[in-house]
């Protein structure tokens, strides 16, 4: 091995050391978590066409390098108490203050509100909830010419490493609900689609899909069940039939129409995994 090889390995060996042991630090480990989401948001805007979202770096960054122990008292803030609440903050002010509003497609919400209502006042049934959001997101694709026009599920494209066929996502809700799940790129290119779950203080809005687990708050135990937000005052959701939803309660999944994914993508994924980490 040649002598520049042998410098390059040992730069390498010092990083990972470094990085492995900063990560934990309150103030090494916040730099290191917000040079990679600076990291992921660079190559999520070549792929994605993201907007420039990081106008003001320097004043980002300086916001990041602060000590978090009361100097007065010597005790830990409320940040290092909650680690989860600092990340929450952080990743939240890498936007302008109405950068969520401003990534919904109102005009898809709009549609597809209408067109929900619409069917399931046409369909008054139970038992075929995929269905009749299925054929509402088709029309209302069709009408904004964007996405799947045809939109059968079991051939909508799945994200890299994954098949269609591994999730037959026209079975039922719970089986759309895992191919949403495991394909959130995919989701936003087939039906402009996005789970905003995991968005603290997310309000739901008329237009965003609502997708329950199995089981989930008493829903089948096999299908789930899958709904249009139609109505906010009171709150109701319609799919092959209507209902007033008395007491909210959070589903698995919060679909919104968006017109860019990159910076949800960057969030959800890292979230996810921070969440995963400090829950273990």
């Amino acid at each position: 091995m040649k002598n520049e090889e042998k410098n390059q390995l040992k730069l390498f060996n010092q990083l990972k050391l470094l990085v492995s042991r900063g990560i934990h630090h309150p103030v090494i480990g916040k730099l290191i978590v917000v040079s990679l989401i600076f990291l992921s948001l660079a190559v999520l805007d070549l792929s994605l066409g993201s907007p420039r979202l990081l106008s003001k770096p320097r004043e980002l960054m300086s916001s990041f390098i602060h000590d978090d122990t009361d100097t007065a008292n010597n005790t830990p803030s409320e940040t290092q108490e909650n680690p989860t609440r600092w990340w929450d903050e952080a990743h939240l002010s890498l936007y302008e203050e109405n950068m969520m509003q401003t990534l919904i497609d109102r005009e898809y919400t709009g549609k597809l509100a209408f067109k929900a209502t619409r069917r399931a006042r046409r369909l008054n049934s139970k038992g075929n909830c995929l269905r009749a959001v299925k054929f509402s997101l088709l029309e209302v694709l069709k009408e904004l010419n964007s996405g799947n026009t045809f939109l059968d599920p079991d051939l909508l494209s799945c994200d890299p490493g994954k098949h269609p066929y591994s999730y037959h996502a026209a079975v039922s809700a719970e089986h759309f609900r895992k191919w949403a799940a495991d394909n959130p790129l995919s989701l936003f290119k087939e039906l402009h689609l996005a789970d905003v779950s995991h968005v603290p203080g997310i309000k739901i809005e008329e237009g965003f899909i609502l997708v329950y687990e199995k089981s989930q708050y008493g829903f089948h135990n096999r299908y789930g069940h899958i709904e249009v937000v139609t109505n906010t005052h009171p709150l109701t959701a319609c799919s092959d039939h209507c209902r007033k939803i008395k007491t909210y309660r959070k589903p698995s999944l919060i679909l919104a129409p968006v017109k860019n994914y990159a910076p949800l993508y960057t969030f959800n994924d890292a979230s996810k995994k921070l969440t995963s980490e400090h829950s273990s």
